[in-house]
């Protein structure tokens, strides 16, 4: 992108100058009378309602928050529940429940078990601990021992005493003395006869902490509500004690199901939101403090306040903003008249009038310095052109006599209807054919004829070695193409193509009419080109590179060919094509 330079006088200078420096009186009464006092009258009005929508906004936030936070214990419930089936539909499991403990297999299975449980405790990190309670043995398994029933006393398995006092039917969750959620899921026989207890024990405190990460931040209180509407878990474990427990188990009570609303409590007033859970008769609950919203939403007034406050210096700024903004055009068509040399067109400008203008004055100066170094690239190619010109105005028939000159000394030395003068016999008619016509543009048919030439030199030279593979569309021997624009593909498949091949190949010369241009290949089956050297090669071909100085190669044809043309047409190399070995040249030229 263009970048335009800073130059010219100050706005100031020619406001002073045009006497324009009324406009920034005008300007700042302006916005002052239809944008300050408007927006003074908006913030009052919004003033008036913001406790109304603030109230409304933190309970839809708190609800927000709350079915986060349901999200992310329904999730782990989810798969706790899918921990439990897992385990209860394992043969492993059911066999340690229904065997005798002394079997061997019986043992094999609990090694499998216990390692089952450390790989959900590995890949699920709030899983605690993972208990198999077998009634037959009377044994309790975890992931690292198995103990008898006697021995579990001081451990904590609030569970065992459930089941043995009050056995349950379907599963069911306690929570345990160290403030852990307990998920239990009886275990049956096929007979249906109570065969243990599968015991899933999650902690409480990494599910605090997943909380806090993932849904509600700690400032909040969220709450696990059994069937009963116990409390069974808070992120603030104070909640849970003594007053604390019942103080807000009174105040979820007063909310009303799968709702936000505004409770006053002691003097304050807390946010409780409430929804059920997806997976079990538990209802979740969100209390939030009112002054974690109006802290937010006092930042707010206050800089709405301060706006008011604030209003008449912001009208000023605007005002001198608007002035430079407005005359900045002016100013800059008078430094394009005064000093057009040094600006540079920028087409993303030209976005209104005044601009268009200046546009236009920068983008004529920009076509005109276009045209001269256009007029001066092609005045440098005529200048080549001229010298190549003259390199090659040697009389013809100094050549053809020279040429013949050899070939008879040849004859005499060595006999006639030798390769030697055989060669020097076409070589002469070549040049005859090369210099001695003026036209650069002919016939195609005229160089397919000097191409046959060609040809019969290199089938002498090389013995027949490289073929020759025409596909020549007789409809295009009239059009017309550059003067000796094809032999030097030929020649460049023979040197860089087949060279390496010990000249053993063929070559294909193919000719066909693609919509309105006539497309030329010369192709090779020979050594093929990287696709760094192609590409590199392309772009040079895709643009104007000036004539080649001391030899005349495809850069000089692809140069002849868009000098005469156009741009369009020209040379491209590619490979041949999937599978197959070598590499073409394509010229392209409008049928004419």
């Amino acid at each position: 992108m263009k970048i335009q330079k800073k130059v010219g006088k100050s706005i100031w200078y020619y406001i002073k100058n045009y006497k324009f420096k009324s406009l920034l009186i005008q300007n700042f009464l302006f916005i002052v009378t239809f944008a300050t006092v408007p927006l003074i009258t908006t913030i009052y009005r919004n003033y008036v309602s913001f406790e109304q929508e603030m109230n409304l906004r933190m309970e839809e936030s708190n609800m927000e928050l709350l079915l986060k936070s349901a999200t992310v214990i329904d999730n782990i419930v989810s798969d706790v529940m899918t921990i439990l089936e897992e385990m209860q539909d394992s043969p492993e499991c059911r066999y340690l429940y229904e065997s005798n403990y002394f079997s061997a297999q019986y043992r094999e299975n609990a090694e499998w078990v216990k390692g089952r449980i450390e790989d959900y405790k590995i890949h699920y990190p709030y899983v605690k601990s993972i208990c198999l309670y077998s009634k037959r043995n009377q044994l309790v398994l975890d992931d690292t021992e198995i103990v008898s029933i006697e021995e579990i006393e001081g451990r904590g398995y609030k569970w065992y005493d459930i089941d043995r006092i009050f056995p349950m039917e379907d599963p069911y969750t306690l929570v345990g003395d160290d403030g852990n959620i307990m998920f239990c899921a009886p275990l049956y026989r096929e007979e249906s006869i109570a065969a243990g207890l599968l015991v899933v024990n999650v902690d409480t405190a990494v599910l605090g902490n997943r909380l806090e990460r993932e849904a509600a931040p700690a400032a909040r209180s969220f709450f696990i509500l059994d069937i009963s509407g116990q409390a069974m878990y808070c992120n603030n474990e104070e909640n849970l004690l003594g007053a604390h427990k019942q103080y807000y188990q009174r105040l979820i009570g007063k909310a009303r199901n799968a709702e936000s609303s505004m409770e006053e409590a002691e003097n304050s007033t807390k946010v409780v939101s409430v929804s059920s859970s997806i997976h079990r008769s538990w209802k979740y609950a969100l209390v939030t403090d009112k002054p974690l919203y109006t802290e937010e939403m006092g930042k707010l007034r206050n800089l709405l306040v301060g706006s008011v406050i604030t209003g008449v210096l912001p009208s000023l700024l605007v005002a001198y903003l608007i002035t430079v903004v407005t005359y900045r055009p002016v100013k800059k068509i008078l430094n394009v008249v005064e000093k057009p040399e040094e600006y540079i067109y920028n087409e993303r400008e030209a976005s209104n009038e005044v601009l268009y203008i200046t546009s236009n004055i920068l983008n004529t100066i920009d076509r005109k310095e276009k045209m001269e170094d256009e007029l001066t690239n092609r005045l440098q190619s005529l200048r080549v052109a001229q010298s190549l010109a003259l390199q090659f105005q040697v009389d013809p028939h100094f050549l053809f006599n020279t040429l013949e000159m050899i070939k008879w000394t040849t004859v005499e030395d060595m006999g006639s209807g030798n390769r030697a003068s055989r060669q020097l016999t076409k070589v002469a008619r070549l040049y005859r054919i090369a210099l001695e016509s003026d036209n650069m543009i002919l016939p195609l048919k005229e160089e397919i004829e000097f191409l046959h030439l060609y040809i019969e030199i290199l089938d002498i030279r090389y013995d027949g070695s490289i073929r020759f593979e025409w596909e020549i569309d007789e409809k295009l021997y009239d059009c017309r193409v550059v003067k000796l624009c094809i032999q030097p593909l030929i020649e460049n498949a023979v040197k860089h193509g087949l060279k390496p091949k010990n000249y053993n190949g063929t070559i294909w010369i193919r000719a066909e009419r693609v919509g309105e241009t006539m497309c030329i290949c010369v192709e090779n089956d020979g050594v093929e080109m990287s696709v760094s050297e192609i590409a590199a090669m392309n772009h040079s071909f895709a643009g104007r590179n000036g004539f080649q100085d001391a030899r005349v190669g495809l850069l000089n044809i692809n140069e002849r060919i868009k000098l005469l043309y156009g741009l369009e047409y020209g040379l491209k190399l590619e490979k041949r094509g999937e599978g197959l070995q070598g590499m073409k040249v394509i010229l392209t030229f409008p049928i004419t």
